[in-house]
């Protein structure tokens, strides 16, 4: 049921995405820049690789995908660690992307007619970086923050219940 709901959500945040992007009255290819996707991927993966190791990384996923109700909190933490950190590395990949599209422009003022164009296609990644870390990854860590919540809720409920204050 997480997982049918969390599907929802990205896609009404997806459609929503795509529908401003057609009431723009920008070309709607200047937002897709396959390039910078792939530079800003690789940016984040391995920020994470070097940070955490593949294993912890398919796992923090896999917590967040299964939801198992056996993790426990320090399994949740270190996700959400995890998640925390891809946040972070998202925004500091938009924002190098950023940078180098800059110095690159920049360094060729041969067509000043261009700059515009140029500066617009630079801001992309921080496009990028505010839906990858906003959101997508910020809703996944949060929803490892219910899900231990509502452990410590059941946990807490269940010892209530033992020692007689629930009845």
């Amino acid at each position: 049921m997480a997982i049918r709901s969390n599907l929802i959500g990205f896609g009404i945040i997806a459609a929503t995405f795509v529908v401003a992007i057609m009431l723009s009255k920008v070309p709607s290819a200047l937002f897709l820049d396959p390039a910078t996707m792939l530079v800003m991927a690789l940016f984040i993966l391995g920020g994470l690789w070097a940070a955490y190791g593949p294993r912890r990384i398919c796992d923090a996923v896999m917590l967040c995908v299964l939801r198992r109700s056996s993790s426990s909190a320090a399994e949740t933490a270190r996700a959400r660690r995890l998640f925390d950190s891809a946040g972070q590395l998202t925004w500091a990949a938009g924002i190098v992307t950023v940078l180098m599209w800059l110095i690159s422009m920049l360094g060729d003022m041969s067509d000043p007619v261009g700059i515009g164009i140029g500066i617009s296609v630079g801001l992309i990644p921080m496009l990028y970086a505010a839906f990858l870390a906003e959101l997508v990854i910020a809703p996944l860590r949060d929803s490892l923050s219910s899900t231990s919540d509502d452990h410590d809720l059941l946990d807490t409920g269940q010892n209530a219940s033992r020692h007689g204050m629930c009845q």
